[in-house]
Order: C-alpha cells, then structure tokens, then sequence
C-alpha cells in the first residue's frame, strides 16, 4: 500500500518536532547539536555557519542553507514551501520566515497558501523581523528589527520596523 502525499508530511513533521525536543530542551554538546541539526536539515550544516538554540523549523527538510550563516535564538522557520537563505546572511533574534498565510478565496473564505522565501546574499535581518510567504530580499539588504516583510526588497535596502 502507498503511503499518501499527507502521511508522509505528518511524518516528517513528527520526526521533525521529536528531533527539535531532543535540541532545545536537552543538554548535548556541540558535536551533538550539529548532528541533530543535520538529521533536521536532512544533510550537515555547514562548519562555518551557527544555528544558536533554541531554534523551531516545521520540515527542516525545505530550508536550502548557504555558507557562513548566523541564525541568532529563538529563531522560526516554518517550511511549509522551500526557504533558500545564501551565504554571510544574519537572523537576528526571534526572527519568523513564515511561507504559510491566509488569503481569501473567491467566495470570500479565508484559505491556506504558501510560496517559498528567499533571502539573498549577505542580508541582515534583525530581531523579531516576520518575513512573509512568497518574499524575496534582494543581496545586502539590512531588515531593522520588528518590521514586518509582505512584498519583496530590492538588493542594498534598508528596511525599517512598521
């Protein structure tokens, strides 16, 4: 018997979740961290990034991760679609790439959708910035804290908070 599209994602999402459990809310050491970070990204995470804990992803297995990566505690990653962050990027603290919202449907009901979000080379996303589904930050662009990010930032821009 076949094993639906929907089983499957329920269990990538529990082993996921058993996964992130057993990294924020059990002491292991650095060499442990990274091998439970490469069980949740579904490969190892490069030596010249840091992922700081606690840290919260859906899948993990839909983040496309570049080299020399900062991403700060209490960072969220809801990879319901592809998340794509490129090389010398920075998360600040309390940081959400949501690729899942609601939108209304034609007969006026809220419905789910998500579209994958990319952030570009060398960006600076600072705390508790929310980066939208579907948002594309152009290289070298700094996101100031708290702003919320709805429509794509061409490169070198600065983002202030709302």
């Amino acid at each position: 018997m076949a094993v639906s599209e929907s089983n499957l994602d329920d269990r990538l999402i529990a082993q996921n979740q058993r996964l992130l459990q057993h990294l924020n809310y059990d002491y292991a050491c650095p060499g442990e961290i990274r091998q439970l970070l490469g069980e949740i990204l579904g490969h190892p995470l490069d030596p010249t990034s840091q992922i700081r804990l606690p840290f919260y992803t859906e899948y993990g297995r839909h983040l496309k991760l570049g080299r020399c990566l900062l991403i700060e505690q209490n960072v969220t990653l809801a990879d319901q679609d592809l998340i794509t962050i490129e090389s010398h990027v920075e998360i600040g603290a309390g940081a959400m790439l949501l690729t899942t919202g609601y939108q209304m449907d034609p007969q006026g009901q809220p419905q789910r959708w998500s579209a994958p979000i990319t952030i570009k080379r060398g960006t600076k996303i600072g705390n508790r910035v929310i980066v939208q589904p579907g948002v594309t930050i152009g290289a070298n662009s700094i996101i100031m804290a708290g702003a919320i990010v709805s429509h794509n930032i061409p490169a070198n821009s600065v983002v202030t908070s709302n």
